[in-house]
């Protein structure tokens, strides 16, 4: 009897101290809901922009793919041009903060792809925007990326 109710007892701290941290990231405005997760999917890079000046459009033979999982994961692969694939973490912060951190990549040099252009700047991402597309800043915010949904049947 007396080690059942120290079992009960530990149960319900370990359950009311996970509801305290999933309060406390509401508070701060961490996403804690993957259904709620705006980023979650498949998207596909389309450009690159200097706010307000240039714009680089990626070629159609150089697809760059990034997929945002619910579990906070952010994976990849390039195709066409480069045959690169990465992995990495993303916290999404109050919105509209994005951090995405520990970006590991295989090491193909692809020159002709855009592929690490894409990884350097997902190293400086700290804030998105979805409108028609996502758009990803960096930077300092002078900087972002185009991606478009990809449409998964």
């Amino acid at each position: 009897m007396k080690r059942s109710m120290v079992v009960v007892v530990i149960a319900i701290l370990v359950v009311f101290s996970g509801c305290s941290k999933n309060q406390e990231a509401i508070n701060n405005g961490v996403n804690t809901n993957p259904t709620d997760n705006p980023l979650k999917g498949q998207w596909i890079l389309e450009a690159f922009e200097t706010i307000g000046d240039t714009i680089l459009a990626v070629h159609p033979s150089d697809t760059v793919r990034a997929v945002f999982g619910d579990n906070a994961s952010l994976t990849g692969r390039a195709r066409g041009r480069c045959g690169n694939y990465y992995s990495s973490v993303y916290e999404i912060g109050p919105s509209p903060d994005l951090r995405i951190d520990s970006i590991r990549s295989s090491e193909a040099l692809c020159s002709i792809s855009v592929y690490w252009q894409f990884i350097h700047a997902l190293e400086g991402v700290s804030r998105f925007e979805i409108s028609d597309r996502l758009y990803l800043y960096y930077d300092g915010g002078s900087r972002r990326m185009w991606l478009r949904q990809e449409v998964t049947q």
